[in-house]
């Protein structure tokens, strides 16, 4: 992957926030009664959690490990109105999807097979079927931010120069009432000082 280390480091640890606050919420997801509160409760807090692995995972641009987290997230929620035997069945699913994602950010080419084959289990509620599971694998190991970069260097550019001239281009006018903020914010602050 073409990511920064600090930016692995950074996903790494919110996988690993995400099954430490998960862990203690498996057994409420599976031993709680069908359709009680609680249950709703377990689900909708890890799935929260998976959300957050998620958000980073599409700020870093890693939109394969987005897809995963996604995959997860619905397999939660359908499963969330299954009887206990099915949910306990996914129990390890559920535990250890986290620690595959974790191998993955750090040796992508070797663990992205790995973590694939673990959604293609018939223990989850859907499981990714063949063709599914081959998009998934490809899109895991896409270099986005590299493709980003590449083009730039292409066009003899920088990429903040990228980045200013499509902020520039998608919103002038919103720029400018920021400027003239940020220009009366200094004046203000200015005579604040003086006085």
């Amino acid at each position: 992957l073409d990511v920064a280390p600090d930016v692995i480091e950074l996903l790494t640890g919110q996988c690993d926030a995400c099954a430490q606050e998960n862990a203690d919420i498996i057994n409420d997801l599976i031993e709680t009664e069908s359709g009680s509160e609680a249950l709703l409760s377990a689900v909708m807090t890890y799935t929260e959690n998976v959300q957050a692995v998620a958000d980073a995972a599409e700020m870093a641009g890693l939109m394969g490990l987005t897809d995963v987290c996604t995959f997860v997230n619905e397999n939660v929620m359908a499963l969330g109105g299954e009887p206990k035997s099915i949910r306990e069945a996914a129990r390890e699913l559920l535990s250890v999807w986290t620690e595959k994602v974790a191998a993955y950010l750090r040796h992508p080419a070797l663990e992205a097979s790995a973590l694939v084959n673990l959604l293609t289990n018939a223990h989850w509620h859907k499981p990714l079927d063949t063709e599914a599971a081959s998009q998934l694998q490809q899109r895991l190991l896409e270099c986005t931010t590299r493709h980003f970069k590449e083009a730039s260097v292409e066009a003899g550019t920088s990429t903040s120069a990228i980045a200013n001239e499509s902020i520039e281009l998608a919103a002038p006018d919103i720029l400018a009432l920021v400027c003239s903020q940020m220009t009366d914010s200094t004046l203000g602050l200015s005579a604040a000082l003086e006085v």
